[in-house]
C-alpha cells in the first residue's frame, strides 16, 4: 500500500508541475525498476487511478512518449505532458516561487540571529 501512496503523490505532483487542472483526468505510466512485480502493482491500480484522477495507468513506459517522469526508489512514475506545455514559463514560475521562499527564510533567519529581536521575545517564544 505504501507504493500506492507514493505513486499517487508522485502523479499529483507531476500533474501540478505540468499545469493540469486538478479535476482533469490525465494519462500516467509506472515503470517498475526494483523488485516490485506487476501483480503487486495491479492490486492497487484502480485505487491509485481514483485518487490521482487518472484516465489510464499503464505499467509500460513505452505507452506514453510525451510523459514526464519522476524517480521513486521502486519505480519511475510518469504523467503525459499537455500538448501545449510551456516549460520555460513553468520553470520561471517555479524559480520565482523558490526565490520568494528563500527571501522569507533569510528574513526569518536574520531575525532569529538579531539579539535585539530575541530580547523582545517572551520566554514561551524562545523555548519553541
Amino acid at each position: 500500500m505504501n507504493h500506492c501512496i507514493e505513486a499517487t503523490e508522485a502523479i499529483n505532483s507531476l500533474r501540478s508541475l505540468l499545469g493540469w487542472h486538478p479535476g482533469q483526468r490525465v494519462n500516467a505510466v509506472i515503470k517498475a525498476t526494483g523488485t516490485t512485480d506487476a501483480k503487486e502493482l495491479e492490486s492497487w491500480r484502480r485505487y491509485a487511478m481514483t485518487l490521482a484522477k487518472v484516465e489510464t495507468l499503464n505499467f509500460d513506459a513505452a505507452e506514453l512518449n510525451r510523459a514526464v517522469f519522476t524517480h521513486l526508489t521502486w519505480a519511475d512514475v510518469g504523467v503525459e505532458a499537455p500538448r501545449r506545455l510551456r516549460l520555460r514559463s513553468r520553470a520561471s514560475e517555479t524559480s520565482k516561487a523558490t526565490d520568494e521562499v528563500g527571501k522569507h527564510a533569510a528574513q526569518h533567519e536574520a531575525r532569529l540571529k538579531d539579539s535585539r529581536f530575541m530580547t523582545k521575545a517572551g520566554p514561551e517564544r524562545k523555548s519553541k
